[in-house]
């Protein structure tokens, strides 16, 4: 998972504690705790979360990002089917 994520797509993520105290390897970065309520996590009564850059990236059938949106929350599912669709076009 820690090679595909943050070696091929470069995504950050870190494992962090809800207790408010962050499982960081040495020189890594603050943790941060999660800005969204996990509901899942809540649920099953994990003690921890993932936080993560809040990117999204649409990848192809071989595995290459395609297109990047640096601001995953602002992207409406209207354009994020546009994006597929003009993907899918391109087969």
């Amino acid at each position: 998972m820690r090679r595909v994520v943050s070696k091929g797509f470069n995504v950050w993520y870190q494992r962090v504690s809800l207790a408010g105290e962050g499982e960081t390897a040495a020189g890594d970065l603050p943790a941060v705790q999660p800005e969204v309520v996990n509901e899942l996590a809540r649920r099953s009564h994990a003690d921890y979360d993932i936080v993560h850059n809040d990117v999204l990236e649409i990848v192809d059938q071989r595995g290459r990002i395609r297109k990047i949106y640096d601001d995953a929350d602002s992207v409406g599912w209207p354009q994020l089917l546009a994006a597929v669709q003009s993907l899918l076009q391109q087969r």
